[in-house]
Order: structure tokens, then sequence, then C-alpha cells
């Protein structure tokens, strides 16, 4: 049983020696699965340790007939083609016999669910420690959704000395609900000078945790998701007085579904009427409050500042001829692009969730 254990903990952790070791010491059977149900090949996978997941599939393990280790794969790219083959010799890893269906009562659920949750997050803090060591390029740290506890802590001080990874996805963590959650996300970041891109959709962070984060904030970020985090005018305005500042990069923001109205918009308006400030290139503030005096400051600021590419404010109560500006607006800096055979927004844009989504 500790061999077991023993065996699991070296693949999530990327630890291709001792993984090595207890596999020609013990009698280990690569398609076992722990008690969450996954295999080894899935955690390999799921945490992009490349070496170990090339190793696993020498030896003769394979993806299952629903190809979860490839789909949630952190770097589909670098999985060998073998992987989601099939076996040539079954008998040499015998197929999981599937357990017969168990019937649980409300506590063992509970019970259950919590091991779960204590697994992702023990997976969350190895991947913050050691991603991007076997991966080439772009690394993220990813710990979406995550139900903290205890380990709230530890993950950010790994955070904060973590060097090899530029993106950060952490949108449905809820973090305003921990106890210090808004704290310790802004003093990692204070300390993390290589992240670029920031994911914190749907985190209850509040004008509090917003003016935290980007009073925090290092110039190295360049994109930042603040979508579904109860903002208000209060916390627009900390970001708006944060993009005046030498100190912000950012070039893609997201405001999404808050509660942003014209007087959040207005500060942001003037911000960026500062052109020679500011390098932001695209804005999404879709359903918020924004008024037509909101809409109308934020586009003179559009019409003025030639680094803005691209505005979004759907959702709004915006009158249809303000809306038909803006887009205007939008089509015009569209062709200035095409015509200088530039687009900035060709890069992954797309992670900014509800950026320019209908």
């Amino acid at each position: 049983m500790e061999s077991h254990q023993a065996w699991f903990d070296a693949v999530r952790d990327g630890d291709l020696e001792t993984a090595v070791t207890l596999y020609n010491k013990s009698n280990i059977n690569l398609d076992a699965n722990d008690e969450f149900d996954n295999s080894a090949l899935y955690y390999a996978c799921h945490n992009g340790h490349t070496p170990l997941i090339n190793w696993l599939v020498e030896q003769g393990a394979r993806d299952d007939d629903s190809r979860r280790c490839w789909r949630n794969a952190l770097s589909r790219e670098t999985l060998p083609p073998e992987l989601l083959k099939k076996k040539k010799d079954p008998t040499s890893n015998p197929k999981k016999v599937h357990k017969p269906l168990q019937h649980f009562s409300k506590e063992q659920w509970e019970e259950k669910k919590e091991k779960h949750h204590a697994g992702r997050e023990n997976m969350a803090i190895s991947r913050a420690r050691d991603a991007g060591v076997f991966n080439q390029g772009c690394s993220t740290v990813s710990v979406r959704s995550l139900k903290w506890t205890d380990e709230l802590a530890t993950f950010f001080d790994a955070l904060a000395c973590n060097t090899r990874d530029n993106r950060l996805d952490m949108r449905k963590c809820r973090l305003g609900g921990a106890t210090g959650g808004r704290e310790l996300l802004a003093n990692s970041l204070k300390q993390n000078s290589t992240l670029t891109d920031i994911f914190l959709h749907q985190n209850e962070l509040g004008d509090e945790g917003v003016e935290l984060l980007v009073n925090n904030l290092q110039p190295s970020v360049r994109k930042l998701n603040l979508c579904t985090n109860e903002i208000t005018d209060v916390g627009a305005t900390a970001v708006a007085q944060f993009l005046g500042t030498e100190r912000c990069q950012l070039t893609a923001l997201d405001m999404n579904r808050n509660q942003i109205g014209d007087v959040g918009c207005q500060a942001v308006a003037e911000s960026l009427l500062n052109k020679n400030q500011t390098v932001l290139e695209t804005l999404s503030i879709m359903d918020n409050t924004v008024g037509d005096t909101g809409a109308t400051h934020i586009l003179q600021a559009f019409q003025q500042n030639t680094t803005l590419v691209r505005v979004n404010l759907k959702g709004n109560k915006i009158k249809e001829e303000i809306m038909k500006e803006l887009d205007e607006m939008n089509c015009k800096r569209k062709q200035v692009l095409v015509e200088n055979k530039v687009n900035p927004l060709e890069e992954d844009t797309g992670c900014l969730q509800g950026l320019f989504g209908a």
C-alpha cells in the first residue's frame, strides 16, 4: 500500500527517477487507478511531465477509451502518438476490472468529495512548484475551481517564487470567500515578475480585492481577466488609476459581468485619454450597468487613443446610436490593422474568457 501511494506521489510530482525505481522494485500495475480513479499516465499528462509520459508509454501505458489523458493534458503537442494506440499485448497490462456499482450514504459522499478536493489541491501545489520544468515555451499554472482549505497559503508561497511560468489561470476559485485569499493573491503577485497573463474570472474579489490586486501587479502583466468579480464603480476607478501609471503595461483588460456604471467608465476613459501613458489595445466591459454617459466617455477615449484596437460594451443599457458609433470605430481600427498587416489580437485573446464574445 505504501509503495502504491509513493508511486502516485512520484508521478504527480514528475519524479521520473523515483517512479522508475518503484516500478522496478515493486509489482506496479501501470493501469491501476488511485482512490480518485486516476491512472499514473493521467497525472503525468495532466501536469505536463513529458519525460515521465514518454517513459510510461514505452512501458506500455495507454490512454483509455474515453481519452481522458489526452483531453486533460497540459500540453497536447508534446504527447507521443503511441499514447492513443491500443496495446499490442493485452496480457502484459491486464485491462482494469470495473468495480460493481456501490451505494453511498450522504456522509460517505461528503467524505469522498473532501478527499477529491484535497487531491486536486495537492496537484495544484505540485504544479505551482514544478510547472514549466518539462515544457517548452508558454507555461501555465492552472488551478481552476479549487475548494481552498489550509493549503491556500502554501500555494501562493510557491507562486511567489515561481519564475518559470508566465500564465496564471485561477478561474472560479472564489478567493474572496477564503480567509485571507485576496491578500495572499496580491502579495504573491507583488513578488512574481514573470507572469504576463492572469485570469481571475469568478473569484468574488470585490472592490477591495481588485484595488489590492492592481496596487501589487508587476509591469510584466499584459492580460488581465477580472470578469464576474462583484466590481462596482469604486473598483473600476482603482483599475483606471492603475491604467494611468507607468507601472501598468496591460494590453488586454476584461471586466465583464460586474456592476460597473457610468462613474467607473468615465474614470477608465480619462485614463485612456492619456495616450502617451497607456498601452491598452483591447477593453471589454460587457454586461455591466453602463449607461449613455459612461459609454460616451469611452467612445471619446476610443476615438482619441490610437493605441486602442477593440472596445466592447455589449450587454449594457446604451442607446443604439452610441453602440453603432462604437462598432464603426472597431471596424475602422480593424481596417487599419489589416492595411498595415498588423494584428495584435492574433495571440491567444480567446483565453480572456468573454472578451469580445457574445
